[in-house]
């Protein structure tokens, strides 16, 4: 949706479009409210896709770069709600998270930039200095008037640096079906995954999801799981999985042909040892989804991280 109506927004000849499917059907879920006309989830504000004033971001949705260079963003505002022409600030916000699944601290800025009314201006090329550390980041764009107001906002996502990627083979029990799409791993019902994992210093780090294969982008229905994990048969935590969600916050599944799928990060310490570690996954009847650092939200796998 936002992609898409994004495209159209960049060209000032379109001068409107019509969203056919205000709801779900039975085989198409393009609604802006579900089949049962209830609302839907957004992870974005939809005003900011579908307003009158909109930000463009002449780029494809994920970019990929490489670490310490400088990312280039072309800026357009599309503005038709009838404000008048005027002035006020571009500004921009750069945060994202590493591989061994850590916050990154966030750089910003900002310039002055000015708009015509009715037409779709260009408001700059953003310059953003990347960081040295591979991850993925997303960069957050605001538009403000020069009296303080929120005009729009948009975002676009970019994956600096290169990494392996990959799961771990997993050597699973129990479970009622287990699928894998590239780098997502699917089990239904109750089971226990187990694997090698190579010692680095660190936590272990993994982002996991309830099982479920086909991810239901509009179905109010949630499927929570629970896991316990075990390192070395030691208890490290039972965790719970509030579901399986899948939208537009699931960027690596989307960079990767998956749609949208992602899970929950977790990180916890590992007690000390030698040689290599003894995983095990003991998941509730709500089964249990893995992801590997080119798929979900967050660039990790089922790793330990370094320290």
């Amino acid at each position: 949706l936002k992609w898409l109506t994004q495209e159209l927004r960049r060209h000032e000849k379109i001068s409107g479009y019509v969203y056919t499917e205000l709801t779900d059907i039975e085989w198409e879920h393009n609604g802006l409210l579900r089949y049962d006309r209830l609302p839907k989830h957004f992870p974005y504000p939809l005003r900011d896709v579908l307003g009158a004033d909109v930000l463009v971001v002449d780029a494809p949705p994920v970019r990929h770069a490489d670490a310490g260079t400088v990312l280039t963003i072309p800026v357009l505002a599309s503005v038709f709600s009838g404000r008048p022409a005027g002035s006020g600030r571009l500004c921009w916000s750069l945060a994202g998270w590493s591989r061994e699944g850590l916050v990154l601290p966030a750089a910003t800025g900002e310039r002055p930039v000015c708009w015509r009314a009715f037409h779709v201006t260009a408001l700059a090329d953003l310059a953003i200095p990347l960081p040295s550390t591979p991850g993925r980041y997303r960069v957050e764009l605001e538009l403000w008037d020069a009296a303080g107001t929120r005009v729009a906002g948009t975002w676009t996502d970019v994956l600096v640096g290169t990494w392996t990627g990959g799961l771990p083979e997993l050597r699973a029990e129990g479970f009622r079906r287990v699928e894998a799409q590239g780098e997502y791993w699917v089990a239904e019902g109750p089971g226990t995954v187990r694997c090698r994992l190579e010692r680095r210093g660190g936590p272990l780090v993994l982002e996991a999801a309830a099982g479920v294969h086909l991810p239901r982008q509009t179905d109010a229905v949630r499927t929570p799981s629970t896991v316990a994990i075990m390192a070395d048969g030691r208890q490290l935590g039972t965790f719970v999985l509030p579901d399986a969600p899948a939208d537009a916050w699931g960027v690596l599944s989307y960079a990767n042909g998956l749609p949208g799928p992602y899970g929950y990060l977790l990180r916890m310490p590992l007690p000390s040892g030698r040689g290599p570690l003894e995983v095990e996954l003991r998941a509730g009847s709500g089964g249990l989804a893995l992801f590997g650092p080119n798929a979900g939200a967050y660039p990790v796998g089922l790793e330990v991280a370094e320290s």
